[in-house]
């Protein structure tokens, strides 16, 4: 999918649409790794950054790490 990338304020909004687009709840990437949903939202907005939730967001996605997050994994 060729998305343009957003700056790196819009980066969070950017991959909660990506979620949304796909019909991917946060709750389904918390049970996966075995953390609470309130984590994963965290990562989401931009509150906390765990390397391990944002790996399991871009695999939900498809995607490569660093075309959801934008950075080099």
């Amino acid at each position: 999918m060729n998305l343009p990338k957003p700056e790196k304020a819009d980066r969070f909004s950017y991959v909660k649409g990506l979620l949304a687009m796909h019909r991917i709840k946060n709750r389904q990437i918390a049970l996966s790794l075995g953390v609470c949903d309130a984590a994963v939202g965290r990562v989401l907005s931009g509150r906390m950054k765990s390397r391990r939730i944002q790996e399991a967001v871009a695999g939900s996605l498809n995607m490569d790490y660093e075309a959801v997050w934008g950075e080099k994994a």
